[in-house]
Protein backbone atom coordinates (compact mmCIF):
# COMPACT_ATOMS: atom_id res chain seq x y z
CA UNK A 1 0.00 0.00 0.00
CA UNK A 2 1.44 3.35 -1.01
CA UNK A 3 2.11 5.70 1.81
CA UNK A 4 0.47 9.18 1.95
CA UNK A 5 2.66 12.10 2.75
CA UNK A 6 1.34 15.25 4.51
CA UNK A 7 3.01 18.62 4.03
CA UNK A 8 2.42 21.58 6.41
CA UNK A 9 0.56 24.52 4.97
CA UNK A 10 2.17 27.85 5.56
CA UNK A 11 0.28 30.92 6.84
CA UNK A 12 0.90 32.66 3.56
CA UNK A 13 -0.63 29.79 1.66
CA UNK A 14 -3.67 29.92 3.98
CA UNK A 15 -4.14 33.66 3.34
CA UNK A 16 -3.85 33.13 -0.37
CA UNK A 17 -6.51 30.50 -0.24
CA UNK A 18 -9.07 32.97 1.26
CA UNK A 19 -11.02 35.01 -1.19
CA UNK A 20 -13.48 37.88 -0.32
CA UNK A 21 -15.94 36.27 -2.58
CA UNK A 22 -15.99 33.32 -0.29
CA UNK A 23 -18.86 34.15 2.10
CA UNK A 24 -19.61 30.70 3.24
CA UNK A 25 -18.67 31.67 6.81
CA UNK A 26 -21.11 34.70 6.95
CA UNK A 27 -23.99 33.68 4.73
CA UNK A 28 -27.27 32.99 6.62
CA UNK A 29 -28.98 29.78 6.09
CA UNK A 30 -32.29 30.01 4.19
CA UNK A 31 -34.45 29.47 7.27
CA UNK A 32 -32.51 32.15 9.21
CA UNK A 33 -33.06 34.69 6.42
CA UNK A 34 -36.80 33.94 6.39
CA UNK A 35 -36.89 34.43 10.15
CA UNK A 36 -35.22 37.85 9.84
CA UNK A 37 -37.72 38.93 7.17
CA UNK A 38 -40.62 37.74 9.30
CA UNK A 39 -39.35 39.69 12.30
CA UNK A 40 -39.02 42.87 10.23
CA UNK A 41 -42.54 42.47 8.90
CA UNK A 42 -43.92 41.89 12.38
CA UNK A 43 -42.12 44.98 13.72
CA UNK A 44 -43.46 47.07 10.85
CA UNK A 45 -46.97 45.75 11.49
CA UNK A 46 -46.73 46.58 15.21
CA UNK A 47 -45.54 50.13 14.47
CA UNK A 48 -48.33 50.65 11.96
CA UNK A 49 -50.89 49.38 14.50
CA UNK A 50 -49.59 51.76 17.16
CA UNK A 51 -49.77 54.75 14.83
CA UNK A 52 -53.26 53.73 13.73
CA UNK A 53 -54.34 53.36 17.36
CA UNK A 54 -52.88 56.79 18.20
CA UNK A 55 -54.69 58.36 15.23
CA UNK A 56 -58.00 56.82 16.35
CA UNK A 57 -57.44 58.06 19.90
CA UNK A 58 -56.70 61.62 18.73
CA UNK A 59 -59.74 61.59 16.46
CA UNK A 60 -61.92 60.37 19.34
CA UNK A 61 -60.66 63.09 21.68
CA UNK A 62 -61.19 65.74 19.00
CA UNK A 63 -64.75 64.49 18.35
CA UNK A 64 -65.48 64.45 22.08
CA UNK A 65 -64.26 68.03 22.47
CA UNK A 66 -66.46 69.17 19.58
CA UNK A 67 -69.44 67.31 21.06
CA UNK A 68 -69.00 68.81 24.53
CA UNK A 69 -68.53 72.29 23.08
CA UNK A 70 -71.70 71.82 21.04
CA UNK A 71 -73.68 70.86 24.12
CA UNK A 72 -72.35 73.87 26.01
CA UNK A 73 -73.28 76.35 23.29
CA UNK A 74 -76.54 74.76 22.11
CA UNK A 75 -78.10 74.29 25.52
CA UNK A 76 -77.12 77.18 27.81
CA UNK A 77 -78.60 77.20 31.26
CA UNK A 78 -80.99 79.93 32.37
CA UNK A 79 -78.36 81.24 34.78
CA UNK A 80 -75.77 81.60 32.01
CA UNK A 81 -78.31 83.28 29.74
CA UNK A 82 -79.36 85.80 32.40
CA UNK A 83 -75.73 86.51 33.33
CA UNK A 84 -74.77 87.14 29.71
CA UNK A 85 -77.73 89.28 28.68
CA UNK A 86 -78.61 91.13 31.90
CA UNK A 87 -76.85 93.54 34.18
CA UNK A 88 -75.71 92.24 37.56
CA UNK A 89 -78.45 91.63 40.10
CA UNK A 90 -78.49 89.66 43.36
CA UNK A 91 -81.91 88.37 42.23
CA UNK A 92 -80.63 86.88 38.96
CA UNK A 93 -80.53 83.35 40.37
CA UNK A 94 -84.32 83.24 40.86
CA UNK A 95 -85.08 83.97 37.20
CA UNK A 96 -87.14 81.31 35.44
CA UNK A 97 -89.09 81.51 32.18
CA UNK A 98 -92.59 80.52 31.16
CA UNK A 99 -94.73 80.82 28.04
CA UNK A 100 -97.72 83.09 28.51
CA UNK A 101 -100.46 84.23 26.16
CA UNK A 102 -101.50 87.84 26.69
CA UNK A 103 -105.18 88.66 26.76
CA UNK A 104 -105.07 91.66 24.46
CA UNK A 105 -108.77 92.08 23.88
CA UNK A 106 -110.02 95.65 24.03
CA UNK A 107 -112.74 94.42 26.38
CA UNK A 108 -110.43 92.39 28.66
CA UNK A 109 -110.47 93.10 32.36
CA UNK A 110 -108.16 92.24 35.25
CA UNK A 111 -107.51 93.15 38.87
CA UNK A 112 -105.29 96.03 37.67
CA UNK A 113 -107.79 97.86 35.48
CA UNK A 114 -109.99 100.71 36.69
CA UNK A 115 -110.06 102.57 39.99
CA UNK A 116 -111.05 102.01 43.58
CA UNK A 117 -109.73 100.31 46.75
CA UNK A 118 -109.58 96.80 45.30
CA UNK A 119 -107.65 97.91 42.25
CA UNK A 120 -105.31 100.00 44.40
CA UNK A 121 -104.67 97.00 46.67
CA UNK A 122 -103.74 94.83 43.69
CA UNK A 123 -101.22 97.44 42.50
CA UNK A 124 -99.80 97.87 46.01
CA UNK A 125 -98.91 94.15 46.10
CA UNK A 126 -96.76 94.41 42.97
CA UNK A 127 -95.22 97.83 43.58
CA UNK A 128 -95.73 99.93 46.70
CA UNK A 129 -95.57 97.15 49.31
CA UNK A 130 -92.39 95.52 48.04
CA UNK A 131 -89.72 97.69 49.65
CA UNK A 132 -86.01 97.99 48.85
CA UNK A 133 -83.12 95.59 49.26
CA UNK A 134 -79.44 95.80 50.20
CA UNK A 135 -76.14 94.90 48.53
CA UNK A 136 -72.54 94.74 49.71
CA UNK A 137 -69.63 96.99 48.74
CA UNK A 138 -68.36 94.29 46.36
CA UNK A 139 -71.75 94.14 44.64
CA UNK A 140 -71.87 97.93 44.44
CA UNK A 141 -68.66 97.88 42.40
CA UNK A 142 -70.28 95.45 39.96
CA UNK A 143 -72.93 98.03 39.06
CA UNK A 144 -70.36 100.83 38.83
CA UNK A 145 -71.84 103.07 41.52
CA UNK A 146 -69.89 105.23 44.02
CA UNK A 147 -69.74 104.43 47.72
CA UNK A 148 -71.46 107.76 48.42
CA UNK A 149 -74.87 106.22 47.64
CA UNK A 150 -77.32 105.72 50.49
CA UNK A 151 -76.43 103.10 53.08
CA UNK A 152 -78.89 101.01 55.04
CA UNK A 153 -78.76 98.53 57.91
CA UNK A 154 -80.57 95.22 57.68
CA UNK A 155 -82.99 95.29 60.64
CA UNK A 156 -82.81 91.50 61.01
CA UNK A 157 -79.05 91.01 60.97
CA UNK A 158 -77.61 94.43 61.80
CA UNK A 159 -75.34 94.22 58.74
CA UNK A 160 -74.75 97.49 56.92
CA UNK A 161 -74.86 97.73 53.15
CA UNK A 162 -76.10 99.88 50.30
CA UNK A 163 -79.78 100.40 49.57
CA UNK A 164 -81.05 99.25 46.17
CA UNK A 165 -84.35 98.54 44.49
CA UNK A 166 -85.26 96.32 41.55
CA UNK A 167 -86.08 98.23 38.37
CA UNK A 168 -89.29 96.31 37.70
CA UNK A 169 -90.99 97.70 40.78
CA UNK A 170 -90.15 101.30 39.89
CA UNK A 171 -91.51 100.68 36.40
CA UNK A 172 -94.72 99.27 37.86
CA UNK A 173 -94.94 102.28 40.17
CA UNK A 174 -94.73 104.55 37.12
CA UNK A 175 -97.38 102.57 35.28
CA UNK A 176 -99.65 102.75 38.31
CA UNK A 177 -99.25 106.53 38.46
CA UNK A 178 -100.28 106.75 34.80
CA UNK A 179 -103.34 104.62 35.58
CA UNK A 180 -104.29 106.91 38.43
CA UNK A 181 -103.78 109.99 36.26
CA UNK A 182 -106.36 108.65 33.81
CA UNK A 183 -108.80 108.70 36.75
CA UNK A 184 -107.84 112.18 37.96
CA UNK A 185 -111.40 112.80 39.07
CA UNK A 186 -111.07 109.97 41.59
CA UNK A 187 -107.41 110.29 42.68
CA UNK A 188 -106.96 114.04 42.37
CA UNK A 189 -107.98 114.78 45.95
CA UNK A 190 -106.47 111.71 47.64
CA UNK A 191 -102.97 113.02 48.33
CA UNK A 192 -99.90 110.97 47.60
CA UNK A 193 -98.32 111.80 44.26
CA UNK A 194 -101.28 114.06 43.49
CA UNK A 195 -100.42 116.38 46.39
CA UNK A 196 -97.43 117.74 44.44
CA UNK A 197 -99.64 120.20 42.55
CA UNK A 198 -100.26 120.15 38.82
CA UNK A 199 -96.68 121.11 37.93
CA UNK A 200 -95.15 118.51 40.24
CA UNK A 201 -97.54 115.85 38.98
CA UNK A 202 -96.74 116.71 35.37
CA UNK A 203 -93.01 116.44 36.02
CA UNK A 204 -93.53 113.07 37.74
CA UNK A 205 -95.68 111.79 34.88
CA UNK A 206 -93.15 112.95 32.28
CA UNK A 207 -90.42 111.14 34.21
CA UNK A 208 -92.48 107.96 34.28
CA UNK A 209 -93.35 108.15 30.61
CA UNK A 210 -89.68 108.57 29.74
CA UNK A 211 -88.59 105.67 31.97
CA UNK A 212 -91.18 103.36 30.43
CA UNK A 213 -90.27 104.50 26.90
CA UNK A 214 -86.59 103.73 27.46
CA UNK A 215 -87.37 100.36 28.99
CA UNK A 216 -89.72 99.34 26.17
CA UNK A 217 -87.17 100.34 23.56
CA UNK A 218 -84.43 98.58 25.51
CA UNK A 219 -86.41 95.33 25.61
CA UNK A 220 -87.58 95.73 21.99
CA UNK A 221 -90.22 92.99 21.98
CA UNK A 222 -90.11 91.46 18.49
CA UNK A 223 -93.19 89.29 18.95
CA UNK A 224 -95.64 89.28 16.04
CA UNK A 225 -99.13 90.80 15.88
CA UNK A 226 -101.52 89.47 13.25
CA UNK A 227 -104.52 91.28 11.78
CA UNK A 228 -108.10 90.36 11.10
CA UNK A 229 -110.77 91.81 8.86
CA UNK A 230 -113.84 92.84 10.87
CA UNK A 231 -117.00 94.80 10.15
CA UNK A 232 -115.14 97.90 11.29
CA UNK A 233 -112.16 97.15 9.03
CA UNK A 234 -108.68 95.77 9.74
CA UNK A 235 -108.14 95.05 13.42
CA UNK A 236 -104.94 93.88 15.19
CA UNK A 237 -104.96 90.75 17.34
CA UNK A 238 -103.07 91.68 20.52
CA UNK A 239 -103.58 88.26 22.17
CA UNK A 240 -100.08 86.95 21.51
CA UNK A 241 -97.66 84.46 23.05
CA UNK A 242 -94.66 85.64 25.04
CA UNK A 243 -91.76 84.03 26.88
CA UNK A 244 -91.87 85.75 30.24
CA UNK A 245 -89.78 85.80 33.36
CA UNK A 246 -91.81 84.42 36.24
CA UNK A 247 -92.78 87.57 38.08
CA UNK A 248 -93.76 85.77 41.29
CA UNK A 249 -90.18 84.49 41.71
CA UNK A 250 -88.84 88.04 41.57
CA UNK A 251 -91.59 89.38 43.84
CA UNK A 252 -90.99 86.68 46.46
CA UNK A 253 -87.23 87.32 46.45
CA UNK A 254 -87.74 91.07 46.81
CA UNK A 255 -90.16 90.65 49.71
CA UNK A 256 -87.90 88.16 51.50
CA UNK A 257 -84.87 90.46 51.15
CA UNK A 258 -86.55 93.79 51.85
CA UNK A 259 -84.68 95.97 54.36
CA UNK A 260 -86.57 99.28 53.96
CA UNK A 261 -90.15 100.11 53.03
CA UNK A 262 -90.41 103.90 53.13
CA UNK A 263 -91.39 104.97 49.61
CA UNK A 264 -88.69 107.23 48.11
CA UNK A 265 -90.17 107.17 44.58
Amino acid sequence: MASVKYYPVSLADEKESYSPSDTSSTTLLPYEEDHRITERRQLKSVLQSKWLLLAHALFFLFSLAIFLRGITFSAPTTAKFVKEFSEYSPAAHVIEYEDMKFNGSMYATSAYIGKGPEVDAAWDVISYNVGDQMISAAELRKIDKPTTVLKVTDPRTGIEGYRVGLEVFHQLHCLNLLRQATHIDYYGGRGGDFSEGIDGLRMHLDHCLEMLRMNLMCQSDVGLITFEMTDEGIWPDFSTWHTCRKFDNVLDWAMENAVANDDPM
